[in-house]
């Protein structure tokens, strides 16, 4: 009796980085601008599936089922992997008008106030909250995925009232993202001229997001004793603020917690920390 063994072999249609600033950056230092080795530190520490889920949404999931492609989550972001040849073509057919379409649905609260996005929120369309829409065929500069040049999410992504057209996203919805097959010539399309799969785990799309910067307010013995200068980013690495005109002190850094809207100037942010009074 002879028996055949089968090996069904998947390899990504789409691989997403999602890189956000108050986890990976250091200080003020971008992570764009940090050295190799130091990015994978602070990559090695990061986990975007315990920020956010990848949802598809229904038209995407029942493409999945039948087409047996599996989403999976990582600690950067995710893949959507598809049946594949041994050239590395996909199995099944994919015509250049196929889209798939995943909502960001975030899993920590502070999310949206470690972003250097509107602290207030989206606005609502229809009574559900807007979204950001980002679409890999009107993306501008590859990898990044969205309108702006540099890869961080912004105010030309958002999806408002005044573009209604857009249907509502799921509630809790920060972001919707669609990928569109697209045909060979296009750079940002998904097989590349031969009909092979053309973005792996190394030449994927990446998102990015600038982490929420404050001014930051030291307080001791019932009033403000020290101030920064300038508007400092809330990260993860550490920063020693400059609060005087002679430079800078060894202070605490501010939790997101102690964030609050600037009374004043509503589109600023201030984090009060408070000293031990002596």
């Amino acid at each position: 009796m002879t028996f055949t063994s089968h090996t069904t072999l998947y390899l990504p249609l789409i691989t997403v980085r999602v890189l956000h600033g108050h986890w990976l950056d250091e200080g003020q230092t971008a992570f764009a601008g940090l050295s190799a080795a130091q990015q994978q530190v602070k990559l090695l520490h990061y986990d975007f599936s315990s920020l956010m889920s990848v949802q598809p949404d229904a038209e995407t999931a029942e493409i999945m089922k039948r087409k047996g492609m599996i989403l999976r989550q990582n600690q950067i972001g995710f893949w959507l992997l598809c049946k594949a040849k041994s050239d590395g073509s996909p199995a099944g057919e994919l015509l250049s008008g196929d889209s798939f379409r995943f909502w960001l649905m975030p899993r920590n609260s502070f999310w949206l106030l470690a972003s250097d996005l509107p602290a207030e929120g989206l606005p609502l369309i229809n009574g559900v909250p807007a979204y950001y829409s980002l679409n890999n065929l009107n993306s501008q500069t590859f990898p990044f995925l969205g309108l702006s040049q540099d890869g961080f999410v912004g105010p030309g992504d958002r999806i408002d009232q005044q573009q209604s057209s857009f249907a509502p996203g799921p509630a809790g919805a920060f972001a919707r993202l669609e990928f569109q097959v697209g045909n060979s010539t296009h750079p940002f399309g998904l097989l590349d001229n031969q009909n092979k799969l053309r973005h792996t785990p190394e030449t994927g799309f990446e998102i990015r997001f600038r982490p929420r910067t404050s001014t930051w307010k030291y307080h001791k013995n019932g009033s403000i004793q020290y101030q920064s200068l300038q508007q400092l980013p809330l990260t993860q690495g550490k920063i020693d603020p400059v609060v005087t005109n002679n430079g800078s002190l060894r202070l605490p850094n501010p939790a997101l917690s102690q964030l609050v809207s600037d009374d004043q100037n509503p589109s600023q942010m201030i984090s009060h920390i408070y000293l031990q009074t002596s």
